[in-house]
Formats: structure tokens, sequence, C-alpha cells
């Protein structure tokens, strides 16, 4: 029998995210705006939605735009309570109908399409979760243990005490370049010992670009960590740890929707837009 589905006027879905149904179960939630979230179903696939206009969020409001993400983040998450495994889309993910296909039969049909892809990816996800795990180094105060630790170092600064103003000014330069040259290997030491303990509580990693900070303190390492919930535990401890050190620092967030690890699934709907602030 042909699925029937109730005529909206909001032809719009705005896609939330896809989830994998291993038993019976039923899922509401208020989504952006309070509109009513409910579930398009198929086998054991499931998109999460609202019924929208066939129109990006847009707003000149920077409140409103944060409010709209952070409605999205929590669907995710009460999802994330009910289903086995949440795969998360992009804020601002909205299909339309194409042709005589409504959009719930585009979903549909795209869920039926890609049941066995999307089925993997779920399994692959299940029981899991992202957490951002970031690296710092205080190079001042590395820069000062390393000059007061290092014995050539040491005798190189004592030289250039015995030597002339001219003699002196090249030696610091030699100094310097010495120093900035330990750090690194330092620095380059200590991101392989810390990014393999961090794998080795891992799934998958993946390394983003280190982000700019303040002078005082540089990022070293930026790790996207799809981590099993077994797992969890053991990668908080090892972390702890690194408050050992006094040149080095971490920040450590999550748990996440596993935004990093979901690759191009954009083959759902042709997205109007992301939202930005104009």
């Amino acid at each position: 029998m042909e699925k029937v589905f109730p005529p909206f006027e909001e032809d719009g879905r705005y896609v939330y995210g896809l989830a994998l149904i291993l038993e019976r179960v039923s899922f509401t939630s208020l989504g952006i705006g309070g509109k009513p979230v409910r579930m398009i179903i198929s086998g054991d696939l499931c998109a999460i939605v609202h019924d929208c206009l066939p129109q990006p969020y847009r707003s000149a409001e920077a409140d409103s735009v944060r409010a709209w993400v952070m409605d999205h983040h929590r669907v995710l998450d009460e999802a994330s309570k009910v289903f086995d495994c949440v795969v998360p889309v992009s804020f601002d993910t909205i299909v339309c109908a194409q042709g005589e296909l409504s959009s719930d039969h585009v979903i549909l049909k795209w869920l039926q399409e890609e049941q066995e892809s999307l089925t993997c990816m779920m399994r692959r996800f299940k029981n899991k979760n992202e957490y951002v795990v970031q690296l710092f180094c205080a190079t001042d105060v590395l820069e000062n243990k390393i000059a007061f630790e290092n014995k050539y170092l040491l005798k190189l600064k004592q030289d250039i005490d015995l030597k002339s103003p001219g003699v002196a000014y090249m030696y610091k330069q030699k100094l310097d370049k010495a120093i900035k040259d330990e750090v690194l290997i330092e620095i380059n030491k200590f991101s392989d010992y810390f990014y393999n303990k961090v794998l080795s509580c891992c799934s998958e990693i993946v390394i983003e670009k280190p982000k700019k900070t303040d002078a005082s303190s540089k990022m070293i390492l930026n790790l996207s960590c799809m981590v099993d919930n077994d797992k969890i535990d053991g990668l908080g401890n090892f972390l702890d740890e690194i408050k050992l050190y006094d040149s080095f620092s971490v920040r450590f967030t999550g748990p996440w929707p596993l935004y990093s690890f979901v690759g191009d699934i954009s083959g759902i709907s042709r997205s109007i837009s992301s939202n930005y602030v104009e």
C-alpha cells in the first residue's frame, strides 16, 4: 500500500539528523522556533525533521542565530537519549519538494537509496560521541625551562658574559636560535607522545588545524576524537596527568554529536544555505 503523507502548507523539511531504530520507539520534541519535531521513517532508519518554509533561517541578530543553533543541538541531544544511534546533520539543512515528490517523499526516497551506507555509518557510530582535545604550550615557560636545564645552553650563556659587546651580540643570537630549536624538538616529542596516548583511547581521530591563541600560549594540537562510551574515563584520566607539566595544558570539551566524522551526506538535500549573521 502506498504511504500517504498529510498535506502541509510548509513544504520544506528542516533536518536535524538521522537515527537508527532497532526497536519500536517514538520521538517528539519542540525544535527551532518551537516547531514540533517528528520522524520520517524508512525501515530501520529515520530522519528527524520539522516542517518549515523552503527558505533558510536568517537573522541580523546574533542572539537569534545562537538560539537556533542551540535548539538544533538540543534536539540532537534529546534524540540521542531515545535512539540507538544519531547522525547529526548540519544546521540549516532544508529539504524541498522536487517535481511531483513532496519533501517527505524526497527524504523517504533518499533513506531507501542510501540505506546500506547509512546503516553502516550508524553501526560505526553506535555508543560513541565526539570530544575535542586541544593541547597548548606555554612557550615562554618552556623556553625558560630549557635555558636553565640544558648544559650546552647554560655554557653558551656564560660565554656571552665574557665577550665584548659586538661578539656577545652574535653569541646572543646563537643562543636564542639554539633555545628555539630545542623548544621545537621538545614540542614535537611531547606532541607525538600526547597524540599516541589520545589515539589509544579513541576509535578515530580527525586532526584539525590549530587555532590562533594569545602570545603566552600556543595551540599545538587540535583533535576531534570519536570515543567509545566505555573508554572516555581512560581518556579523561590521561588528560588529567597533563596538569603535572608546567609547560603544557589541555582543553577538553564534549560530548558532542559526531559532526567531524559524518563526511558528506549532503545528498539528503540541496541545502539552501548555512546561516550567517549579516
